[in-house]
């Protein structure tokens, strides 16, 4: 491979739609998952308070009841905004309009590097509203952003300009590496959190076994704790459950194989054609793990 072309893409150099959709997930993603974890944090600490009530009357049963109205509040929230549905809607948008935008810049699929400029242009303004179209719900949430960037940047072009073994080259250094390093990068992440996420469970139902078989060996030990623990225990199971930490270590470490095999292919192509198809490949390898993923958050 030439060591000539030095062009790296990022971000900027994609799709203003891109960015409004990226931008749009990244946000909303962060804001559910602050609200789910704090309403975790609330039912921990009411099951910590409930302890010193123990069923009488008690000056902590004000601050419970504070604290399951906040609950209450968070979760009608959680409810009435849909953050996870524009989580998921955006990111679909953002990997689907990435696709096409790569298509277009290396001349693949329904953008062959010999069709005429304007009628490529148009092709890809069209397929970028038919993926928008797919998302209906997402539209108001893509206007609260500022869109300052256009659709077809100087930097696709320029790529787009390139002759097919420079084309190749940019495919594979800012496409195939970087999808596969963030892959599997994002593979020991989760495949980390999820161990320590499963030992916190772990501990914490030894924990709540260890305080039953105190208690009855000695009474006097209370039996208060075991409910910290159990709460615990579910809440752990609950975060488990929304990061999916496990099904996405196994999706990812998947697609980073399966873009180091796809990645190899690549000395063989000589041709425009070739290069075309090679790219409609990997793209629908990469497609194929993000649509697993919106499947699994949906369900």
């Amino acid at each position: 491979m030439s060591n000539e072309i030095k062009i790296h893409v990022n971000d900027n150099d994609l799709p203003g739609m891109f960015n409004l959709a990226n931008y749009a997930s990244v946000t909303a993603q962060e804001s559910y998952l602050r609200l789910f974890k704090w309403n975790l944090i609330i039912m921990v600490i009411v099951a910590f308070i409930s302890i010193f009530i123990d069923g009488k009357e008690s000056s902590f049963a004000t601050p419970i009841g504070l604290l399951l109205v906040i609950s209450l509040i968070i979760t009608a929230i959680i409810r009435i905004t849909k953050k996870e549905r524009v989580w998921f809607d955006g990111r679909a948008v953002a990997e689907s309009i990435k696709t096409i935008s790569w298509k277009y810049m290396v001349g693949s699929d329904i953008f062959p590097i010999t069709m005429l400029s304007s009628e490529c242009d148009k092709k890809f303004i069209v397929e970028i509203s038919k993926v928008l179209a797919e998302r209906k719900d997402l539209a108001k949430d893509l206007g609260t952003y500022s869109d300052i960037q256009p659709q077809i940047t100087a930097k696709m072009r320029e790529i787009r300009s390139l002759q097919c073994n420079e084309r190749k080259e940019v495919y594979l250094n800012c496409r195939i590496r970087e999808q596969k390093n963030w892959y599997s990068k994002k593979s020991r992440l989760n495949r980390d959190a999820e161990t320590r996420w499963f030992l916190l469970v772990f501990v914490s139902q030894g924990l709540a076994l260890a305080l039953v078989f105190l208690h009855s060996s000695w009474p006097i030990v209370p039996l208060g704790g075991t409910g910290i623990f159990s709460t615990l225990v579910t809440a752990f199971l609950a975060w488990l459950q929304v990061k999916q930490h496990q099904g996405l270590s196994q999706s990812y470490g998947l697609a980073a194989q399966e873009l180091s095999i796809i990645e190899d292919l690549i000395i063989h192509i000589t041709t425009d054609e070739q290069l075309s198809e090679y790219v409609s490949n990997a793209e629908n390898a990469i497609s194929r793990e993000h649509t697993m993923w919106v499947a699994r958050r949906d369900n």
